[in-house]
């Protein structure tokens, strides 16, 4: 049974909870699709769905570890022409 005020007598869902999962269904389908193409652009196995991994935060770890390493290498560039190596 569920929590739902609005469920009939029959058990059905209310449009607002059918509305609901349908809305969270998709939001899930583009993430997945968001991690996969991220897998796909920085060359990392982001895993599947599972209790030991998320790869939504696997797909955000790549993110950002790629752009923890662009902006290090900015600094050193910007170090290096700072002193002149350049």
């Amino acid at each position: 049974m569920t929590d739902c005020p609005e469920t009939n007598m029959k058990g059905d869902e209310c449009g607002t909870c059918t509305s609901l999962i349908s809305q969270r269904d998709l939001a899930q389908h583009f993430a997945d699709e968001l991690a996969g193409a991220i897998s796909r652009l920085f060359d990392v196995d982001i895993g599947e769905h599972s209790n030991l991994n998320n790869p939504w935060q696997e797909a955000l770890d790549a993110i950002e570890t790629v752009i923890a390493e662009r902006e290090y290498r900015e600094r050193e560039m910007a170090q290096l022409d700072h002193d002149g190596q350049l």
